[in-house]
């Protein structure tokens, strides 16, 4: 799931008090190539410790309110590939180190937009980035309509970075962000 869509994990009643952790327990996973090949992915602690995932800022429950925390997994930075796919060798496997963002709901900002090559024609498949000290800190692949959402972000200012192979990619300083927003940014990307 990506650009805003979202599936609930999880429902249960839990303890009044602050929470800023969360354990999330996997018991098999694998990854599908689009030639067909799959890999089992072996996930450290998933199954026993289980992940670790902070949340920040913490969570504070309230005795008979209902609070919605989003789990924000970031599929470009989890996998680790093993073996090269440009030689004949090829991919031999995938280190899985999930890479999951933790954010309460009540508090959470979106940014969406579209993504254009023109003023009518939209780019698919474009990358789209949040970069907080220079660091990637969301990111959000666009769909055949050009279009992108990123969910659960704190208030803030960022920095934003579309690119796509064929294009110049575009950077944005500053785009602001308030609580509980939805903030637009679209990107005009050119050919190379």
């Amino acid at each position: 799931m990506q650009n805003g869509v979202t599936k609930e994990l999880l429902s249960m009643d839990i303890d009044a008090g602050s929470y800023d952790l969360i354990r999330l327990h996997v018991t098999s996973s694998e990854i599908i190539l689009k030639d067909g090949t799959s890999f089992d992915l072996t996930i450290p602690g998933g199954n026993s410790s289980g992940i670790k995932i902070k949340i920040s800022p913490e969570l504070d429950i309230e005795s008979g309110v209902e609070s919605e925390v989003l789990l924000d997994f970031d599929v470009s930075k989890s996998f680790v590939v093993q073996g090269n796919m440009n030689t004949p060798a090829g991919i031999k496997g995938f280190l899985f180190k999930p890479v999951i963002r933790a954010m309460h709901q009540n508090i959470s900002s979106i940014i969406e937009g579209t993504v254009f090559e023109n003023e009518t024609t939209p780019v698919a498949e474009a990358h789209v980035q949040i970069i907080v000290a220079d660091t990637v800190f969301s990111s959000a692949i666009t769909d055949a309509t050009g279009s992108y959402a990123l969910i659960g972000l704190p208030a803030g200012n960022y920095k934003m970075v579309c690119e796509k192979e064929s294009y110049t990619s575009v950077l944005v300083d500053l785009v602001t962000v308030k609580v509980k927003e939805t903030t637009v940014q679209d990107f005009l990307l050119i050919k190379e």
